[in-house]
């Protein structure tokens, strides 16, 4: 297999199924490695690259947790309106705080998805 120093400036294209195409990314994403670096192995012959340790992203999780924690966050707008309407400033603290905590958790989400 190439290594990063040789010139890899010859290229080939191939046409995959979708199901083909799945599987070499899933593939690729145990290995924790690109696609075409699992497909020049596969594909040439090489032994497979060792598998890195890389926690596997389920997205559509990821995504239901940002759609309930968006959620969540519009329910403590409406409980920090109440309380900041009827004066009960010990509950609007409290949901502020909570407000903050649910926002870094959903930064630290998003930055986990990130590309």
């Amino acid at each position: 297999m190439a290594r990063p120093s040789q010139n890899l400036s010859e290229r080939i294209t191939i046409r995959l199924t979708p199901e083909e195409h799945a599987r070499l990314r899933r593939d690729a994403d145990i290995a924790a490695v690109d696609v075409t670096t699992i497909a020049r192995a596969q594909l040439l012959g090489a032994p497979m690259p060792k598998r890195k340790y890389r926690r596997s992203v389920d997205h559509a999780k990821l995504a239901e947790v940002l759609l309930a924690l968006g959620r969540l966050g519009t329910n403590l707008n409406q409980i920090a309106k109440v309380a900041n309407g009827t004066g009960d400033l010990a509950r609007f603290r409290d949901a502020r705080l909570l407000k903050n905590l649910l926002e870094e958790i959903r930064d630290e989400v998003r930055a986990a998805l990130a590309p």
